[in-house]
């Protein structure tokens, strides 16, 4: 089950999770739905194929030295829209490459940032703060939600987007709201 982290006591885990642990945490063994994994071939074309937490747990672990991927949520098959079982957290993916010259590649120092900033925003701490190889990614476990619930998530992230926006006195012009399996995107034109 997902926890909010007041419940512990003590400092997070996370660093000393096996694979097969961490994909435990993500997708419980009573959860609804199944894992995707992800991985590329040689020609950098990906593959993904939906698997029982049991097998996926295990297979897991050939992702360590190569680009593989664990679906956060959690399908009934294919990793498409139609085939999502349950909305299983939040993320927020920080690359590398995208950072501006001169800024800090420290995996360390993007931890302490993401903390500090949810600290600032009043939001709650990352369940989990991840080293991808190519940056940091920031999770955070909700409980299940049912797929019904992503437009919802989208409607709501964008209007507090365009709240932000609007209160901070940028102008914009239309807003358009992307809402898939993977992510959750806002479009804001200038």
């Amino acid at each position: 089950k997902h926890f909010d982290q007041t419940r512990f006591e003590t400092a997070s885990a996370a660093p000393i999770l096996t694979t097969e642990a961490y994909v435990q945490l993500l997708h419980p063994e009573d959860a609804i739905g199944k894992t995707t994994l992800m991985a590329k071939d040689a020609t950098g074309r990906a593959h993904s194929r939906t698997y029982t937490l049991t097998t996926a747990s295990v297979l897991a672990n050939n992702f360590l030295d190569g680009d593989g991927y664990i679906s956060l949520n959690r399908f009934h098959g294919p990793r498409k829209i139609s085939q999502l079982a349950a909305l299983n957290g939040l993320f927020l993916d920080l690359d590398v490459d995208r950072l501006p010259p001169g800024a800090s590649r420290s995996v360390g120092a993007w931890s302490l940032d993401v903390m500090m900033h949810c600290l600032t925003m009043k939001l709650p701490q990352p369940s989990v703060l991840l080293s991808t190889g190519r940056g940091l990614a920031a999770i955070w476990l909700i409980k299940p939600l049912p797929p019904k619930a992503l437009p919802a998530l989208s409607a709501a992230l964008t209007e507090e987007l365009v709240r932000q926006l609007d209160d901070a006195g940028f102008g914009h012009g239309a807003v358009e709201s992307f809402a898939a399996p993977r992510r959750l995107a806002v479009l804001v034109r200038a």
